[in-house]
């Protein structure tokens, strides 16, 4: 569920220069309000709680009794009049991103103890959330059902509605992680075997082999690295090294040049098979018999 999916259709915004007393005004229809650049960025916010630190709350109404238990008294009666928005706001202002999650924001906003929390897209204001609403779209329970009592079809929705969540959770999930490994095969191959980096996988063989492994795995790469997506490795087809790209290829062409005549041997091999084609392969090292 996106946080978007569950702000209010209406919001409210000034700038740092508007009048204390039109934000108060504001304020009674909307709760909070967003202070913004002239770019429509956000730079702060006013929530009551400003208010009451700047006067003495008379203009929202007094506060709770409760509220103030325990705590100071208010400072003296100041007016309206001459106050900007920018005299009274929280800054810098706390933002979240308007298709981040619910329940990230709400992990944000309990982290900050706030209550709400303007919506940003593209680095414009796009919207603002409350914790309330964040609460209720998580739990799903209206203020119909909370005064005549729940019923079965009621907890059917929120089934329904949890795993609906879970759904587009796992995709968002498998969508980060798709594009997190682009990048990683984009890094990889770009980079190139360095002596320094050489010398490190040797040592770790040498310590498998003092500790009586007769293979050592060199590297483990995504199948995509390879030029025909690891097709070849796993059928497998003696012209594989052909298709290694970016360090792969180097630390082939290493053992080829340098091993090889020692006696080592090198082999591919597919290690990971997610929704059965071919995933992560691996270069092991072998020196047994």
């Amino acid at each position: 569920m996106r946080a978007r999916d569950v702000s209010q259709g209406e919001f409210s915004y000034v700038t740092a220069d508007t009048e204390l007393s039109e934000v108060v005004r504001l304020m009674r229809a909307f709760g909070a309000v967003s202070v913004v650049d002239r770019g429509l960025t956000p730079i702060g916010i006013v929530t009551r709680r400003n208010i009451v630190g700047a006067v003495n709350g008379d203009e929202l109404g007094a506060p709770p009794a409760f509220l103030m238990r325990g705590r100071r008294a208010l400072p003296a009666p100041r007016r309206l009049e001459g106050l900007t928005a920018g005299d009274v706001m929280s800054a810098p202002a706390l933002t979240g991103a308007a298709d981040a999650s619910a329940k990230e924001l709400l992990s944000l906003m309990e982290a900050h103890e706030i209550k709400h929390l303007p919506l940003v897209e593209g680095g414009r204001l796009a919207g603002l959330v409350t914790r309330a609403q964040i609460l209720g779209a998580l739990g799903g329970v209206t203020a119909a059902a909370r005064a005549t009592g729940p019923s079965a079809a009621d907890f059917r929705a929120l089934v329904e509605a949890h795993q609906a969540a879970e759904a587009r959770e796992r995709v968002e999930r498998r969508q980060a992680l798709e594009a997190q490994r682009k990048q990683q095969i984009k890094e990889l191959a770009a980079r190139r075997l360095t002596d320094a980096r050489w010398r490190a996988l040797l040592d770790e063989a040498r310590r498998a082999a003092g500790a009586g492994a007769r293979e050592h795995m060199l590297v483990r790469f995504p199948s995509q690295l390879c030029a025909d997506n690891g097709r070849m490795i796993n059928a497998p087809d003696r012209h594989w090294p052909e298709t290694l790209r970016g360090e792969p290829a180097d630390i082939f062409r290493r053992w080829e040049t340098e091993l090889q005549p020692k006696g080592f041997r090198i082999a591919a091999q597919i290690v990971e098979f997610p929704d059965g084609v071919p995933g992560d392969v691996a270069l092991f090292l072998m020196w047994g018999g």
